[in-house]
């Protein structure tokens, strides 16, 4: 299966992803202060190498809030196979304020461009979704928001069901969709001392390496049965027990004996076999 892949800013998420990954969000004044010790990082660990790297520096704000942005032209043939040569401008945003992740206005390209860092898998697996930066002080810098804030941007990869494939029983199977909320596990332990420096809890820090460590924590794989929405909560279902949780949908998981149920027929056709159950 192709996949399509990119980085999903979804801050109305962050709650429930957290939750997913058996991870507490950090209290607000904790969040702030561990933002303002991995601002003073980011500066040096980012800014600095990035100017050093030929980048321009400039300070400036973004819907009032203060930002560091750097910027870099580029050919694109040198930094992605995009099939054909053209310059571009690579840009990143460093917030002196983690609230700039939460404002309503504020979108995710104003942070990070696609020219900077995008979405990409090593093969067909999509549990090796990584953070394809055109620097790897960039990843750093996206992996250190995962860190903190785990779930609120996602590395996500979404699947076509393959037409020959499990689900043939249903005539639009919808997409697989895998969503990756935490960074590699090894670079979380690679940056141990920076990392329990800025939040100030080793406890903290063993609970998101456990969590980036476990699979089933650090990504999220969910199926989206096509044409039908009714909130986030019934669209996207785990696909680990997909069968018994699409009862509610009405797709597929029910049995022949309900013979008191009532039936409407009106959107069937025999090439669904005509349940009565679809929630057309």
């Amino acid at each position: 299966m192709n996949g399509f892949m990119e980085i999903e800013f979804a801050p109305h998420k962050y709650a429930a992803r957290c939750e997913y990954a058996q991870l507490s969000p950090l209290p607000d004044d904790t969040l702030r202060e561990a933002w303002s010790r991995a601002h003073a990082w980011l500066l040096t660990s980012v800014c600095d190498v990035l100017e050093k790297d030929g980048w321009a520096l400039k300070r400036g704000d973004l819907r009032g809030e203060a930002v560091s942005t750097l910027t870099k032209p580029f050919d694109t043939k040198d930094i992605r196979d995009y099939g054909h040569s053209k310059t571009i401008e690579a840009r990143v945003a460093i917030p002196e304020r983690i609230s700039v992740l939460f404002h309503p206005e504020i979108q995710w390209n104003q942070l990070f461009n696609v020219y900077a860092l995008d979405a990409r898998r090593i093969d067909t697996d999509s549990r090796t979704l990584y953070a394809d930066a055109v620097h790897p002080c960039i990843a750093d810098y996206f992996h250190l928001v995962q860190f903190l804030l785990p779930g609120l941007v996602a590395l996500v990869c979404e699947e076509d069901i393959d037409d020959a494939g499990e689900d043939e029983y249903i005539d639009d199977p919808g997409q697989e969709i895998t969503a990756r909320l935490l960074p590699p596990a090894d670079w979380i332990d690679g940056h141990r001392d920076v990392l329990v420096g800025i939040l100030g809890d080793q406890h903290r820090f063993d609970d998101i390496l456990a969590a980036a460590t476990d699979t089933s924590r650090a990504f999220q794989v969910i199926f989206q049965c096509g044409g039908y929405s009714e909130g986030e909560d019934e669209e996207w279902t785990s696909r680990d027990g997909a069968f018994s949780d699409f009862e509610h949908l009405g797709y597929g998981g029910y049995s022949d004996d309900r013979e008191d149920e009532e039936l409407d027929l009106t959107a069937c056709d025999k090439e669904c076999g005509y349940c009565g159950r679809c929630p057309y």
